[in-house]
């Protein structure tokens, strides 16, 4: 069994260098969204209207997604030609 050396952990000194990264990690973030929903003391805050969106947006948030993966552009193809082929 080898023994190992201990160097003394300096507890001020570990909290003082976590300290100034995360500034550098701070500084180097690109600021918020406006939109964007911040916690606050780690819980996010909503405020729920209880409205309902309108059908425009609703159509947008909801609609399908335009990327195509090259790895699915036959069976994608396949699955538009049936589905072309049963609506008639």
């Amino acid at each position: 069994m080898t023994t190992t050396k201990t160097t003394p952990f300096d507890l001020a000194s570990y909290r003082a260098a976590a300290a100034k990264l995360r500034e550098q990690f701070a500084n180097n973030m690109p600021p918020p969204h406006p939109d964007e929903i911040l916690p606050v003391n780690g819980k996010l805050h909503v405020v729920l209207s209880g409205k309902p969106l309108p059908p425009e947006v609703m159509a947008e948030l909801s609609r399908t997604s335009s990327t195509e993966l090259p790895e699915f552009r036959d069976e994608l193809a396949k699955m538009k030609q049936r589905d072309t082929v049963s609506h008639k």
